[in-house]
């Protein structure tokens, strides 16, 4: 029998021999893994981010992205139920991802990571899916371009993740000038509300700062993005916002004052929202010019890093 292995911190991995079950049962602090009745594991929630349970050949446990089942509704809505998809900031390729059931279900693409432990990882765990490219490599504005060319991802493809925690907005920018995903999740800096125009510049050098919670971009930021390349944006939930191809709408995009609403305001507010350098409370308040200042007094450490307008 194999041993519960440590991928990274709060993540484990076991493999099943042949014949072996496994069964998962809870307590109000611990989790147990429970093979063939008789061996048993047992694992500290507070440790716990993960587990992968693996049979011979696949990965058998997935963390859904927020959005999956609307972004699994929107594709079938377009009759797409196989096509090719890019996973840029795929982490370990199963892990709130919105493209592991495409690629399980026959999709072919390219999911890239830059971590070397999350790539390994992701590697691992998509070893039998044939149609799947993988790429370990930083992606910036500079190089997205060639990197999905050198993939063979058609001009035209029917589904992108987004997710780097950096400068998001050039990477986008960039991919759109010569790519046209018909579907798209791009993670964006969830508390700046509209109309502030956020976005962190790009840098060679950039180290995220998670305790400063300093990436990405604004709502507002990608809808300016979104109009100039013939985008809608469909809707948002908390980071994660949901973007479709104009020629598949018709009408009015929903405001995105309303968007934001629904897919911020109105969810429960997150524990680490307390760890950025502003009051979210107070910012959600605020008039436009308070808002714009709050943020940017916030960022100060970073200026000259980012753009901020109203």
């Amino acid at each position: 029998m194999n041993k519960l292995t440590t991928i990274e911190p709060g993540v484990f991995a076991f493999s099943l021999a042949e014949k072996e079950v496994a069964k998962l049962s809870f307590s109000e602090s611990e989790c147990f893994l429970n093979i063939n009745e008789n061996n048993y594991y047992q694992l500290d929630y507070k440790g716990l981010k993960s587990l992968f349970i693996e049979g011979a050949s696949e990965a058998v446990a997935y963390q859904a992205g927020h959005n999956m089942d609307e972004i699994q509704s929107v594709l079938n809505s377009l009759g797409i139920i196989q096509g090719v998809c890019v996973d840029i900031g795929a982490h370990n390729g199963v892990t709130f991802s919105n493209t592991y059931p495409l690629f399980r279900s026959g999709w072919s693409g390219l999911l890239v990571e830059c971590d070397q432990n999350r790539f390994a990882t992701l590697a691992h765990l998509y070893r039998t899916m044939r149609e799947a490219n993988l790429a370990c490599t930083f992606v910036t504005p500079e190089n997205v371009v060639s990197l999905l060319k050198g993939f063979n991802i058609p001009e035209k493809f029917d589904f992108l993740s987004l997710d780097i925690d950096s400068y998001d907005y050039f990477v986008l920018e960039a991919l759109l000038s010569s790519f046209r995903p018909s579907l798209i999740v791009a993670e964006i800096n969830e508390v700046i509300p509209p109309p502030l125009k956020f976005a962190v510049n790009y840098d060679a050098n950039f180290q995220l700062d998670l305790n400063q919670r300093f990436y990405g971009q604004s709502l507002a930021q990608l809808h300016e993005l979104c109009e100039r390349y013939g985008y809608h944006i469909l809707s948002m939930r908390y980071m994660d916002v949901l973007i479709i191809d104009k020629a598949y709408t018709e009408g009015e995009a929903v405001d995105i004052d309303t968007i934001y609403k629904t897919g911020f305001k109105a969810l429960p507010m997150m524990s680490y929202y307390a760890s950025y350098p502003f009051d979210i409370e107070a910012l959600q308040l605020a008039t436009p010019e308070e808002a714009y200042q709050m943020v940017k007094a916030g960022f100060s450490k970073f200026e000259g890093k980012f753009s901020l307008s109203l």
